[in-house]
């Protein structure tokens, strides 16, 4: 470990500890006002609501497949929405209906605000993948219009194919949609691919190849091309 992950690691901590005790101050509050008291009073529930929307964004992005070495972050939030949910929850123990109300249709809305993100990053996925398996159909056009398979290297589609159907299989095991169609599009263009490869598996187009040895600085001509190009000079 550097200085600067030991350094990062202090920070963390500290800042971890004092979060708690943010976190934990409002319990004297709800200890003397409601349980006591048997009523929530003027007390409002808005800080609790706008706390745990804000740790539960930052649990989601402190998780390892989001943004990895995050753990403090992690740990502080998690316990921060625990505190808020178990506030908000002896707020609408002793709230009135109409309080009550208003506080799960807020938790409502974060929870569907915060399906929407991850929908919309999985959506957000699943298009730019299906845009990378499509950048493949030029390889494909090339092929074709040259009839030769030098555009495709085999190493390269086995991969591509091998791997849209690993991922493929992965997201049927356990129906998920945007895998499914993603890896699966991803899947049938590297088999088309390896099928054309075998199809088109030829040397170099002999136009191409015939260029290449005219013009290629060393490449000695044949007799019959300098004869034509005499004939044509005359």
């Amino acid at each position: 470990m550097d200085n600067t992950e030991i350094i990062r690691t202090i920070f963390g901590t500290l800042g971890n500890v004092i979060s708690f005790g943010l976190f934990l101050y409002p319990a004297a509050t709800f200890l003397m006002i409601m349980i006591n008291n048997g009523a929530v009073e003027e007390y409002s529930p808005n800080p609790h609501l706008a706390t745990a929307m804000n740790c539960l964004l930052w649990v989601f992005y402190g998780l390892p497949f989001v943004h990895p070495k995050n753990i403090f972050v992690v740990t502080i939030n998690g316990m921060g929405l625990g505190f808020q949910l178990i506030y908000l929850s002896i707020f609408l123990i002793y709230a009135t209906k109409k309080r009550r109300s208003y506080v799960l249709s807020v938790l409502a809305g974060e929870a569907v605000f915060l399906t929407a993100v991850v929908l919309l990053l999985t959506l957000l996925c699943a298009v730019v993948n299906i845009i990378t398996y499509t950048m493949q159909l030029h390889n494909l056009r090339q092929a074709y219009e040259a009839k030769s398979s030098n555009y495709m290297p085999i190493e390269l589609l086995l991969f591509n194919a091998l791997n849209g159907g690993c991922w493929l299989t992965y997201g049927l095991l356990r129906f998920d949609i945007y895998l499914v169609v993603s890896y699966g599009l991803g899947f049938v263009l590297g088999i088309i691919q390896i099928i054309l490869w075998f199809w088109y598996n030829n040397p170099e187009p002999k136009d191409q190849e015939v260029e290449v040895q005219r013009f290629l600085p060393g490449t000695k001509r044949s007799n019959s091309y300098e004869k034509t190009w005499d004939v044509e000079n005359v």
